[in-house]
C-alpha cells in the first residue's frame, strides 16, 4: 500500500515554471485572462493550442498538489468517444524517473473538469501507442482484435455496448445536451468557454482525510490477488479490503477469528473473498448486482445486522448528500463505494470500490480518496462526477 505522496503534500504551492516546447511560461502568468481568452480561428493551429494548455493546466495541478517540483508530464494523450470525437485528455507523470500519477480531464462533465487523479504510481496499463476511447466515468477502451478491450473490467466488449452505455450517461446528464452536441459535430470543440477554469487547477492540501491506521503495512488486497481472472469481481474486493481494514488494522476479532485457523495473510483474504464472492452471488463474467452486496457480509458473518450486534452498515446515497460521506469517513468507517452514473441497481457494468477518505479542490470541488482493486495507490474521484453514487458504511465490532 502506498500512499507516500498524502504524506508529503504542502499546503503551499510552488511557483514553479512550466514548459511547452521552447517557451517557458511561470505558473502566476497561467491566468484566466490569458489562457482562457484566446480564440483560435484555425483548427489546426487551434487542435495545438489545446493540446499545449492542457498540459500546463494538468502539470501545475500536480506540481502544486504534490509540492513536488521536479513532476514532469511522461504523456499527454487525447482521449475520444466511439466515432473519433474529442471526449478528454489523460495525463501522466514521472517524478525523477518514477511514475507518480496521472490526471484525467474530461469534456463530459461540468464544474471542475479533473474528474480523478492519483498523486502515485502509474495509470491502470501503460497506453503508449494505443488509442483510448473515453465516454464517461470509468468507460475506458482500447480497440482490441475481438472488439474493444474494457480498462475497467478487463474485459472484451462491442461498439453497441459501448454506444448504449455512453447513451445511457449522456442521459443522465441533460445539463450538457448544448456541449456534447458540439463535440459531436466538432472535431475541434472549444475547451476556452467556461470548460476549464484555471482557478480549480489545485488540490487544497490541507483539506485531504484519510481513515485511521490505513497506509502502513499489507492493508491492502488487489483484485489479481483473490482472484486469478481478475475480472468482474470488484465488489467482493471492495468487501474483502472492508473486512480486512476492521480485522487486521482496527484488531477486531469478529473478522479475524473467522480466518484464524488458516496460514499466510494472503490467503487469509482469499478465504474472506471467496465467502463474500459467493454470498453477493458475483458472476465472473457479469459482475455483482448491487441490491446483493449486503448478502456477501452477511454470509461472512453468519448473522443479519443490526445495532449493538457483531455487525452493522448505514446506506449512503447521492440524495444524502457529499456531507454524508464525509461524516461517515470522519468515523473512521469504510465505506463499500458503488460508483454509479444514474440509478440502475441491477446494471453489472460499474465499478465498486474501497472509500478510504476525501478532500477538495482549492475551488471547494469535493472529491473521495479510493482504491480501486487495480492499484496499491489510492485515486481521487470527483464526487458530482457519479450522478448515482451510492454505499455503505460498515461497522463491525471489535
Amino acid at each position: 500500500m502506498k500512499l507516500r505522496k498524502l504524506a508529503v503534500i504542502l499546503i503551499t504551492s510552488i511557483f514553479a515554471f512550466l514548459s511547452s516546447g521552447n517557451n517557458c511560461i511561470k505558473a502566476d502568468e497561467l491566468t484566466q485572462g490569458n489562457i482562457l481568452g484566446e480564440q483560435v480561428p484555425d483548427s489546426i493551429e487551434h487542435n495545438v493550442k489545446i493540446d499545449e494548455f492542457i498540459q500546463k493546466y494538468s502539470l501545475y495541478f500536480m506540481r502544486s498538489s504534490t509540492g513536488s517540483a521536479s513532476v514532469e508530464i511522461s504523456e499527454c494523450k487525447r482521449m475520444h468517444d466511439i466515432n473519433y470525437a474529442l471526449t478528454g485528455f489523460l495525463v501522466t507523470f514521472t517524478d525523477q524517473g518514477k511514475d507518480s500519477g496521472y490526471v484525467l480531464i474530461s469534456l463530459l462533465t461540468e464544474d471542475n473538469p479533473i474528474v480523478e487523479f492519483s498523486l502515485d504510481g502509474p495509470f491502470l496499463v501503460s497506453l503508449h501507442g494505443s488509442e483510448l476511447i473515453y465516454t464517461g466515468p470509468d468507460q475506458l477502451y482500447v480497440s482490441n482484435t475481438s472488439g474493444y478491450l474494457s480498462l475497467v473490467d478487463n474485459e472484451i466488449v462491442q461498439r453497441r455496448d459501448i454506444e448504449d452505455l455512453y447513451q445511457r450517461y449522456l442521459d443522465s446528464q441533460p445539463a450538457m445536451g448544448s456541449r456534447i452536441k458540439q463535440m459531436r459535430s466538432n472535431a475541434y470543440p472549444s475547451i476556452y468557454d467556461g470548460i476549464i477554469d484555471w482557478n480549480k487547477s489545485s488540490l487544497n492540501t490541507s483539506s485531504v482525510f484519510k481513515i485511521a491506521q490505513f497506509g502502513q503495512g499489507e492493508d491492502y488486497w488487489l483484485m489479481k490477488e483473490l482472484d486469478v481472472s481478475g475480472n468482474s469481481v470488484c465488489a467482493p474486493t471492495a468487501g474483502t479490503n472492508v473486512l480486512w481494514y476492521w480485522g487486521f488494522k482496527r484488531n477486531s476479532t469478529s473478522v479475524s477469528g473467522k480466518v484464524q485457523g488458516i496460514s499466510g495473510n494472503q490467503n487469509k483474504a482469499k478465504k474472506i473473498f471467496s465467502t463474500l464472492k459467493s454470498g453477493m452471488l458475483t458472476n465472473d463474467s457479469g459482475g455483482t448486482w448491487d441490491p446483493l452486496v449486503l448478502n456477501g457480509y452477511q454470509k461472512y458473518f453468519q448473522t443479519i445486522p443490526q445495532q449493538g450486534g457483531i455487525w452493522n452498515y448505514k446506506y449512503i446515497t447521492y440524495r444524502n448528500g457529499y456531507s454524508a460521506f464525509v461524516n461517515a469517513l470522519k468515523e473512521n468507517c469504510p465505506i463499500h463505494l458503488m460508483l454509479r452514473f444514474d440509478d440502475n441497481s441491477f446494471a453489472r457494468n460499474m465499478h465498486d470500490v474501497f472509500a478510504i477518505g476525501y478532500a477538495n479542490s482549492t475551488s471547494g470541488t469535493p472529491y473521495l480518496l479510493v482504491m480501486d482493486g487495480w492499484n496499491n495507490h489510492g485515486r481521487f474521484v470527483k464526487y458530482s462526477y457519479y450522478g448515482g453514487i451510492k454505499g455503505y458504511k460498515i461497522w463491525v465490532r471489535g
